[in-house]
């Protein structure tokens, strides 16, 4: 995955773009899982924050591979805007399910 974002940059195209961009956020979603298993293995308190950004982060990426599919599109299929639609609403949902979180950890302590 590191040699063909090293190539994509080399070499920049409007694909290669898309799938950079799709590789980092695919990474940080990996890295908030591990981040949050490690936490988990060290007996550490639960947070829910780091799942909630997870989701965040995976309906971003949809919303942005989505948009690169039908940006060549003459037309763009209805069921694609409904979908981008509805990834929108769910970010909108965990932002605020995150700041419930955050919120209420901060009464806890």
């Amino acid at each position: 995955m590191f040699y063909y974002a090293v190539l994509n940059i080399v070499h920049p195209s409007r694909d290669s773009i898309i799938r950079l961009v799709n590789d980092v956020l695919l990474a940080l979603i990996i890295l908030e899982l591990l981040w949050t298993v490690i936490r988990f293995l060290k007996k550490q308190k639960f947070l829910l924050g780091p799942f909630l950004a997870i989701g965040m982060i995976a309906a971003v990426r949809r919303i942005l591979l989505i948009e690169a599919q039908t940006s060549t599109m003459e037309h763009v299929p209805v069921e694609k805007l409904y979908e981008m639609g509805l990834s929108a609403v769910v970010i909108l949902i965990l932002m605020v399910a995150y700041y419930l979180s955050a919120k209420a950890q901060k009464i806890e302590e």
